[in-house]
């Protein structure tokens, strides 16, 4: 049975606790809203929290807090960084809790609907909404900060060897170097290590169409899925997944598909989370284990 309640975190006031007694989550409502914590009862935090902005609010400029959030894409530092550090609605709802940031500075309407089920899976709905009386074209983007030490593993689905026509492509970031030792460009799996000793960032992104991913961390497996349309145009080369690293932490991203918005239209995106305890952490180049391990934990 899961139980929603509201209490302190790290500072923060009535955030929201929402757990089956073995797996929790918390939500803030003092800022954000954002998921500061996701991770067994009494264990360690999956997501990276900022430990000198805990229970913080009202700074001008945006920062970044850690834990999950929903931006939209593409990004754009007079609309992506737009401050959360303000209060926002929220309802407490059977199962979790539904969010509303309402409409900033440039127009846009930010919702979370955030629910456990009694295994401890998450479904987290992601809604943008166009509060301007003018369109604009935008794609919901759900970003997760995940603590560090981690390692990511992302499939990698490929067509059959004879075919003509291409069937994957990259987007790269300016400052992403392709040797970074931090990755490992396989066949079937790409992997990413978090290293807190990196001196420069990385990124990168693709189109995802297995719509699943995974972290092993603290001998536990985080598992984040979404939908992949195969039809759909997706932001910056057609991404429907990115992540970024540096020294502090993995950010594990994906997106909905690009929209035009009218007036009060709006974009939707779900994400499924699953946290699996005493799973060892595979070697980075071994494929065959981590997608035997993927696949049997995202079903």
């Amino acid at each position: 049975m899961v139980k929603v309640y509201l209490d302190e975190y790290k500072g923060w006031k009535d955030c929201v606790y929402i757990t089956n007694g073995i797996i929790e989550a918390v939500v803030t409502t003092e800022v954000g809203p954002r998921v500061m914590r996701y991770g067994f009862v009494g264990k360690e935090n999956i997501m990276q929290n900022d430990e000198s902005l805990l229970g913080t609010s009202g700074q001008e400029e945006w920062v970044n807090y850690g834990g999950h959030r929903l931006w939209h894409s593409p990004e754009l530092a007079v609309r992506s960084y737009v401050p959360d550090n303000s209060p926002i609605d929220y309802e407490l709802i059977d199962n979790g809790v539904s969010t509303i940031q309402y409409e900033d500075s440039i127009g846009i309407e930010k919702r979370m609907q955030i629910t456990m089920d009694d295994n401890g899976e998450m479904t987290i709905k992601h809604t943008v909404i166009n509060r301007n009386y003018w369109e604009i074209e935008c794609a919901a983007w759900a970003l997760s900060v995940l603590c560090p030490g981690g390692m990511e593993a992302i499939p990698v689905v490929r067509g059959d060897y004879d075919q003509l026509l291409s069937d994957r492509s990259l987007t790269l970031w300016p400052y992403t170097i392709m040797a970074d030792s931090r990755v490992y460009w396989g066949n079937d799996v790409i992997t990413v290590k978090q290293d807190t000793n990196a001196t420069r960032k990385f990124k990168f992104g693709m189109q995802n169409t297995a719509g699943v991913v995974g972290y092993f961390v603290h001998n536990q497996l985080f598992v984040k899925k979404h939908t992949h349309d195969n039809d759909a145009y997706y932001p910056d080369g057609n991404c429907s997944f990115e992540t970024f690293t540096n020294s502090d932490m993995l950010e594990m991203e994906s997106l909905s598909p690009m929209y035009q918005l009218a007036h009060d239209e709006a974009v939707e995106h779900e994400e499924k989370w699953s946290l699996f305890d005493g799973i060892e952490c595979p070697d980075s180049k071994d494929e065959k284990t981590i997608l035997e391990l993927l696949e049997k934990y995202s079903k």
